[in-house]
């Protein structure tokens, strides 16, 4: 505000600072709504609003996006928005074309390729991958779609856990990489369904070849003289899958969830005739065929988010998986307890489900089934305790 401006009615600053002026209303704040900016109009000031923060993940993306009649061009190059001990910092680049022949078709192509920058001596693992995405969707009231991809990549075992990008400081800083990885490269096809805008239900087809990949040497700020954990042998084969999964959202955002929900459930069955298994010991799994081999798995993951007051917070979680039905599960699909995001106050994998006696170096994840609840409550710090940068004045 100006010093000759005057207020004659109430103020509501929803985001941004309310930066003085007189007046006789009553000034009410909001934090986190809507970011304001002070500009400049021909007849005077006027309050404009300001761009939304980007995270860590958009920052490092270089994008370039341009439309040649119905059909809209995106060249990107960004991160994998990690960085770990298999690949260093994976390096996304490509294009994603899109195309909408009508109000109710949306097509989508999306070309990427991944040039792993970790140094790499193995057979185990090359150092260029891919991701080839196509999509048909029809935007009926209850719509549908259509999508299918080809792929080379490095897949993380246990992904519910830590989302990526936290996985990719805490190597990149500490050099410890809470998560294992083994190489897939294949072909899946999948139909879906939105009988309602939250509700999604999908099924897919699965071929792919999975196989053990080694763990490399990347470099670390902190600790970096010390020797990364071993990346765990998973059992390598060629797999067919099939799943099905429902996912139904309520939040009204994704970032900042305020009073909402969401919930997540699949099944998945896969089937192998080539597999070759790690040796285990028979108190974690009985010896799997090698020929014939198949297994069931499921996953439910129920979170309820609550806003008790403009800066209280309570989250609930409950997550369950695993064997369902058929052979042991594979390495690659066992499950573990612990860690920062899991059960907070226990060490990363404090529970295994190896037997007394059993070394390994890799701390693989061993049990068949796995359930945890978790509550967290966040409360929002006064503003008189926040960092404020100073503005820097226009001449």
């Amino acid at each position: 505000m100006d010093s000759g401006g005057v207020i004659h009615g109430d103020v509501l600053v929803a985001g941004g600072r309310n930066d003085g002026g007189p007046g006789r209303g009553a000034r009410r704040r909001g934090t986190g709504l809507l970011g304001c900016r002070p500009g400049l109009s021909r007849g005077g000031r006027h309050t404009g609003l300001e761009e939304r923060r980007r995270s860590v993940g958009e920052l490092a993306t270089a994008q370039r996006t341009f439309a040649t009649g119905k059909v809209k061009t995106t060249l990107r190059l960004t991160t994998g928005q990690t960085y770990n001990r298999i690949e260093g910092l994976p390096i996304v680049f490509g294009p994603a074309f899109e195309y909408r022949p009508s109000h109710d078709i949306f097509m989508r192509l999306d070309a990427r390729g991944i040039l792993r920058t970790a140094g790499n001596s193995s057979p185990f693992r090359d150092d260029f991958g891919y991701s080839v995405r196509g999509d048909i969707r029809f935007n009926a009231p209850r719509g549908f779609g259509i999508g299918g991809r080809v792929y080379s990549e490095i897949r993380g075992i246990e992904e519910h856990t830590l989302p990526k990008d936290e996985i990719g400081w805490s190597a990149f800083l500490l050099q410890r990489d809470n998560r294992d990885y083994f190489d897939a490269q294949g072909i899946v096809g999948s139909l879906y369904f939105f009988p309602s805008r939250r509700l999604r239900i999908e099924a897919n087809v699965r071929h792919e070849w999975e196989g053990s990949v080694r763990a490399t040497d990347p470099w670390s700020l902190l600790r970096n003289s010390e020797v990364w954990r071993a990346n765990p042998l998973i059992d390598d084969g060629h797999y067919n899958s099939a799943g099905i999964g429902i996912e139904y959202d309520t939040r009204n955002s994704g970032a900042r969830p305020a009073a909402a929900g969401g919930s997540g459930r699949g099944v998945e069955r896969g089937t192998s005739d080539d597999v070759a298994p790690v040796t285990l010991p028979t108190a974690v799994r009985d010896p799997i065929p090698t020929h014939s081999y198949d297994y069931t798995r499921l996953t439910l993951d129920l979170r309820r988010y609550n806003r008790l007051s403009a800066d209280d917070r309570l989250n609930l979680r409950l997550w369950a998986g695993g064997w369902l039905g058929g052979d042991p599960l594979p390495v690659q699909r066992r499950l573990s307890l612990g860690g920062l995001d899991l059960v907070p106050g226990y060490e990363f994998r404090a529970e295994t489900c190896a037997p007394a006696g059993f070394a390994d170096p890799a701390n693989a994840a061993l049990c068949d089934r796995a359930i945890f609840t978790q509550a967290e409550f966040r409360h929002r710090l006064a503003d008189s305790i926040r960092l404020h940068l100073p503005r820097q004045e226009q001449p």
